[in-house]
């Protein structure tokens, strides 16, 4: 993720992740609801799926554009290849010089951001409504055009670098977490961080970084959402002119080959300099794949089942595929098959 404006691009970050989260809700639930949040939906040509949430409360609209693939699909070898072409996106394409993006997103009055997770990575422009053009051309110049140097890869691993001895230096939560997933998906990807370890980002190359940006960045790999002040027709209009003539290439996105995790019982000690109150936690793993629907609708009250059982709920988190699912949103998080939540019990102090 880039750094600068924390508060409003995280808030932002957030109001995006909603959205997508009240689309697929959509989706599911059937055309009445679909109906209700005015969502709308089709493909382009080439594969891009389009979802358009209507909103005409203010003159603002949020795009969001979002790639099927994420630090699982990082060959091996290479951990965190999937994060640092994230990073490499907002330098030089074809018709944009190094850093542009940045610099005219921010002289146009809008915010924008990225994330990469296990599964995904997204892309996404708060901006007046005005704006939207602008935003969509320069997104889906990133799309077709991207264009890495070397110079340009070895400042931004460098980047990675330093966001990642940050983060551990200044909080033990991360390196609990990263310890954790090597115990419970031991052979599986998901064993590995999404930032990859610091002796594979250094291994990494621009020739790594264009070869998975080639295989997964693609049109009928990614998921267009635009939510604000925009029409359907208008959208579908705006979508085919920019995104529209970017080539679908020929075959299929690849996609990952690796066996199911050896999850086992293990008991594991950390010692950190600097932490005095140690801490403790049980941690349950649950695959969606190994449920039936049924049960997968019980997990949606995982608050409830919770609270029926000797864990203190204030000292509970719950993940979904490495996200935080706030405690407000247990009652509406869908599982799909090969989700993963995981609960962490957390007694003692620290």
């Amino acid at each position: 993720m880039r750094t600068g404006k924390t508060f409003w691009r995280r808030n932002i970050r957030a109001a995006a992740f909603g959205l997508l989260l009240g689309c697929a809700l959509c989706w599911r639930a059937g055309t009445a609801e679909a109906k209700l949040m005015n969502l709308s939906h089709f493909t382009l040509g080439n594969g891009l799926e389009v979802a358009v949430v209507e909103n005409h409360k203010a003159p603002i609209v949020l795009q969001m554009l979002y790639y099927k693939t994420g630090s699982v699909n990082d060959p091996k070898g290479k951990g965190g290849i999937a994060h640092l072409l994230e990073h490499m996106m907002f330098r030089g394409t074809k018709r944009l010089p190094d850093q542009a993006f940045n610099r005219l997103t921010e002289e146009h009055g809008a915010v924008s951001n990225a994330y990469t997770t296990y599964n995904e990575t997204g892309y996404y422009e708060f901006s007046d409504i005005a704006k939207l053009e602008l935003m969509m051309a320069m997104e889906a110049e990133r799309m077709s055009g991207l264009e890495m140097d070397e110079a340009a890869f070895a400042k931004e691993r460098d980047v990675v670098l330093q966001e990642r001895r940050q983060r551990f230096e200044t909080n033990p939560v991360p390196l609990f977490y990263e310890t954790l997933n090597k115990i419970l998906w031991q052979g599986h990807p998901l064993a590995n961080p999404v930032s990859g370890s610091p002796e594979e980002i250094k291994a990494l190359s621009v020739a790594d970084a264009r070869d998975f940006y080639r295989r997964y960045y693609r049109p009928d790999n990614a998921l267009l959402v635009l939510a604000g002040d925009i029409g359907a027709r208008e959208a579908r209009d705006l979508a085919q002119k920019y995104y529209g003539g970017i080539a679908r290439p020929e075959g299929s996105v690849p996609q990952p080959e690796f066996e199911k995790g050896r999850a086992a019982e293990a008991e594991t000690a950390m010692k950190l300099a600097g932490v005095e109150q140690p801490r403790y936690a049980d941690y349950i793993r649950l695959d969606a794949g190994e449920f039936s629907k049924t049960d997968i609708l019980s997990l949606q009250l995982l608050a409830e089942y919770l609270a029926g059982t000797d864990y203190n709920p204030k000292r509970i988190a719950v993940e979904r595929n490495g996200e935080i699912v706030p405690k407000a949103a247990y009652g509406e998080t869908i599982l799909q098959d090969g989700d993963v939540i995981e609960v962490v019990n957390f007694v003692g102090g620290g």
